[in-house]
């Protein structure tokens, strides 16, 4: 297993308060210790990842599982029903901070998961809480780069609405 330095969040339960403190732990103990169960805003896992990064050097979130709360921009939403051309189906996921994240279905059952995001937009529902992988990606900008990182959802139920 991969080692990597990580400056993270510690909650101190005497002082009340946010810690920063950085160690030399493996990636899958800081998605374990850092954020158990809690869901990260789009802004805080782009600063969690320290995005953006240089090209061709991961970032030390890559491959990490990552849960994620944000509101869907409807205005993006990109499945084959739709776009039969595209090679994908992704949606952008918009944070608080006015931050995007870049949403990847890979799930045997794209249909049942786009199917649960139009009918959470018929009801008006916008938040979405979100399970999946992040990855990196080198996105070639003007003739400069930079690493960013996209989350991959493998099954309808890594998508939810409350």
């Amino acid at each position: 297993m991969r080692s990597f330095p990580y400056t993270f969040c510690v909650w101190t339960v005497l002082a009340g308060s946010m810690a920063i403190i950085s160690l030399e732990i493996t990636s899958a103990q800081a998605a374990c210790v850092c954020f158990p169960e809690r869901y990260l805003s789009v802004h805080e896992l782009y600063d969690f990842c320290k995005v953006p990064g240089k090209c061709g050097k991961p970032l030390a979130c890559e491959e990490e599982i990552s849960l994620v709360q944000g509101t869907i921009d409807y205005d993006n939403v990109f499945e084959h029903s739709g776009y039969p051309q595209l090679p994908y189906e992704k949606f952008f996921l918009m944070g608080d901070a006015g931050s995007k994240l870049e949403v990847v279905a890979l799930s045997p059952d794209n249909a049942t998961l786009f199917g649960n995001l139009f009918a959470a937009q018929k009801e008006g529902k916008r938040r979405a809480y979100l399970k999946g992988t992040v990855r990196g990606t080198d996105q070639h900008i003007m003739g400069a780069c930079r690493r960013d990182i996209r989350l991959e959802l493998t099954s309808p139920d890594d998508l939810d609405f409350r």
